[in-house]
């Protein structure tokens, strides 16, 4: 279950949408006429004006679920849940529509409704979107639906190009992960799907920033792909041992420049280990690469400017 909410200023065109498509059904409705859209429309209208003040009176909430879900959605309980979503929200005592759409393979209906009450006051969308968010995940919670599988999911043939590219670089990305055991694997199974990672380092230390993944002439930061593409989160997976503070940073800084023997147990990576793996097809940025063994050899401290 899924929520998009828009509000606006023209209710003639809000509903001239939802009632425009094919096969499109009235499931409920409260304080209009429902069978025609410009009625409807009229309705709407005639009560934004007790409160003029509300320059976007239009509420307008795609709801969406799973096609995994469709054999138990019924209008009457896909109107149920969208009356518990409502009530939630704090859409309450106003006009309202559902209009349930048939023309895709996600079952999902559009929700008008007047930000003017019936008593002429303004319905705040005070935290919408944070509240959207937890609201339909308990929804999806309380009744047992599906809960998405991330970006792996999504239909690319009907994505831009460029949105395209980063869809299916994100299913490679993280299939390459999946059967990875250590950097040297991911940088394997990289090159199997034309992909090159290059590790960021944070400017003048050895402590690694950054991800990014490039294949052809396409780049793209692994926390762009998938939020569980980041350097840290890919480290966590071949090696078990990040360390990371609640504001994201490695805690111990220092061990990164360290050769300790038990740096092992406590580091993200190990880069004298992470070193070698990079020359098998991981990149550093922002590197003169006249060497592999240059490469990674620690800096020299520069003196203060003066």
């Amino acid at each position: 279950m899924i929520a998009k909410i828009v509000t606006g200023a023209s209710f003639g065109g809000c509903t001239a949408y939802a009632y425009g498509k094919d096969q499109a059904e009235v499931i409920s409705h409260d304080g209009i006429i429902p069978d025609d859209p410009k009625i409807a429309a009229k309705c709407f209208e005639i009560q934004s004006q007790l409160n003029p003040r509300v320059s976007k009176p239009v509420g307008h909430i795609a709801i969406s679920f799973k096609p995994e879900d469709k054999p138990r959605l019924t209008n009457d309980f896909m109107v149920q849940l969208v009356k518990e979503y409502m009530e939630k929200m704090g859409i309450k005592d106003t006009q309202y529509v559902i209009v349930r759409h048939h023309n895709t393979p996600n079952p999902h209906c559009h929700l008008i409704f007047n930000r003017v009450d019936n008593n002429g006051k303004r319905i705040s969308d005070s935290n919408w979107l944070k509240r959207n968010v937890r609201v339909c995940k308990e929804l999806k919670q309380k009744y047992g639906l599906t809960f998405g599988k991330g970006k792996s999911q999504t239909r690319t043939e009907r994505l831009r190009p460029n949105e395209r590219t980063r869809y299916e670089m994100a299913n490679d990305v993280r299939s390459a992960l999946k059967s990875s055991h250590s950097w040297k694997d991911f940088a394997n199974n990289l090159k199997t799907c034309n992909i090159r990672a290059e590790i960021k380092f944070r400017s003048g230390t050895r402590i690694p920033q950054g991800i990014s993944f490039t294949r052809d002439s396409t780049t793209f930061k692994g926390s762009s792909l998938d939020r569980n593409l980041s350097f840290s989160k890919i480290d966590k997976v071949l090696t078990g041992g990040v360390n990371i503070d609640a504001g994201g940073q490695a805690q111990d800084h220092s061990a990164y420049e360290s050769r300790s023997n038990d740096q092992d147990h406590s580091l993200t990576t190990d880069l004298s280990m992470l070193a070698a793996d990079l020359a098998i097809g991981l990149i550093a940025s922002g590197q003169e690469k006249k060497s592999e063994e240059e490469d990674f050899a620690p800096r020299k401290k520069r003196g203060p400017r003066l």
